[in-house]
């Protein structure tokens, strides 16, 4: 029976939107020093932090279900913390109006710098505007979470050419009953995970293409 990553009662994935042309034309006159539709975030070299059948040090950022996991070697923590400083001093001191994002510009694929529990953070836009709140997923740590519009601005290219920080993991050798996860099995599993400090991981295997 084919695994499932997500969860029986409820999932965070989000359908893409078709692209429509409107979407371009309303970008048409973003700023010229902020990430558009067209450009793009690398993932992290995976092979450049971990390596099959060693130990590593890992600190867990979010978890979905065992299957679906984000996670950071602790050789990642230095790069991300510089990262996060330059992005909170930029962010921290520029105009409220400055890279603004309108109702217009709140398109499904953009990154973004966003304002989450009083922290910025990049992100990218993975669901349409309802009201005031779109869906974002943090590339650094693996969150998606609502988010209320007016907390993103647009992310400055120079922030752009640092790969996305959060590397996707599965718990080797966990099998769920009936092929799917439940949420409090996975809840369950939350509340054993240590988020805060970092700890010992062995890597089976790895998977460039997830």
């Amino acid at each position: 029976m084919e695994e499932s990553c997500e969860h029986v009662d409820g999932s965070i994935a989000s359908t893409k939107p078709r692209s429509s042309v409107w979407d371009w034309i309303n970008m048409l006159d973003m700023p010229s020093e902020v990430m558009g539709l067209s450009r793009t975030i690398p993932k992290v070299d995976v092979l450049s932090y971990f390596v099959e059948r060693e130990i590593t040090n890992v600190r867990v950022l979010h978890m979905l279900n065992p299957n679906r996991l984000w996670l950071r070697s602790a050789a990642q923590e230095p790069l991300v913390e510089k990262l996060y400083d330059e992005l909170n001093e930029c962010y921290n001191h520029i105009g409220s109006d400055r890279w603004r994002l309108e109702t217009s510009k709140v398109q499904h694929g953009l990154y973004c710098a966003v304002l989450y529990e009083e922290v910025w953070q990049r992100g990218r836009i993975v669901g349409p505007l309802i009201g005031s709140r779109v869906k974002v997923h943090f590339i650094d740590t693996g969150l998606t979470e609502l988010v209320d519009y007016r907390h993103l601005k647009f992310l400055a290219t120079s922030f752009g050419t640092v790969p996305a920080q959060a590397v996707r993991a599965s718990l080797a050798c966990l099998i769920s009953k009936g092929g799917v996860w439940t949420r409090a099995e996975s809840d369950r599993l939350t509340r054993l995970i240590n988020f805060v400090s970092q700890q010992p991981a062995y890597i089976m295997c790895i998977n460039n293409k997830v």
